[in-house]
């Protein structure tokens, strides 16, 4: 039985996935070690249940001038200096963004923290089993669009598409896998996070 609680409950050891090989990038370690070291984020990766299984939650980033203009992403952004921690910053992205308010008593599932050269952001994403399915008042100004993605599309039939995007960091186009979604695709940072959720929730031995 696919229970979401369980597996991310158990300890994981992070590993490399081949697919994602093109996005060249710093760990988390090394990034720390950087001048100037990178700005501190963090993401809520929320799960809900329906009748027909689990769904994941993305937004679409509006048009800007800027290096994320347009992305598929995770609800989440930069740590304020008020922040306690990580966690906080979480939470109060997620409220800010969705109008959803996660309680401190809502237990934050950590996945490997992910570094973003072109922003230089240090992210830190949080898994976040949700009672029910959530109502969204999204804040046009930071959500284009809100996304409810099945995870059993993640399975062993997950597909996945090459996308060529130009990295500044590298001065260079690359093709880079990236995960059809409706209309979009999820690519980058919040692709790499969501192949370690998969990982983490066995979900190509459940679907």
């Amino acid at each position: 039985m696919f229970n979401p609680t369980e597996l991310l409950r158990k300890p994981y050891a992070r590993r490399t996935f081949p697919e994602l090989d093109a996005y060249v990038r710093h760990t988390a370690e090394e990034a720390r070690l950087l001048s100037p070291p990178p700005k501190e984020s963090a993401v809520i990766i929320a799960l809900h249940e329906r009748a027909d299984g689990y769904y994941m939650t993305l937004i679409k980033r509006p048009e800007y001038n800027g290096v994320h203009s347009g992305q598929m992403a995770f609800p989440g952004g930069k740590r304020d200096d008020e922040d306690m921690d990580l966690a906080e910053t979480a939470r109060r992205e997620y409220f800010e963004e969705l109008h959803y308010r996660l309680d401190n008593d809502v237990e934050l599932f950590p996945l490997s923290e992910v570094f973003i050269p072109p922003s230089r952001l240090l992210v830190q994403p949080f898994v976040v089993l949700l009672p029910g399915e959530p109502s969204y008042i999204p804040d046009a100004r930071e959500v284009a669009d809100v996304i409810e993605f099945p995870i059993a599309k993640l399975g062993s039939t997950m597909e996945i598409k090459y996308h060529e995007v130009y990295m500044p960091h590298r001065e260079m186009h690359v093709k880079v896998p990236a995960i059809p979604c409706g209309d979009y695709l999820i690519w980058g940072a919040t692709a790499i996070m969501i192949f370690e959720l998969r990982d983490r929730l066995q979900l190509v031995d459940f679907f």
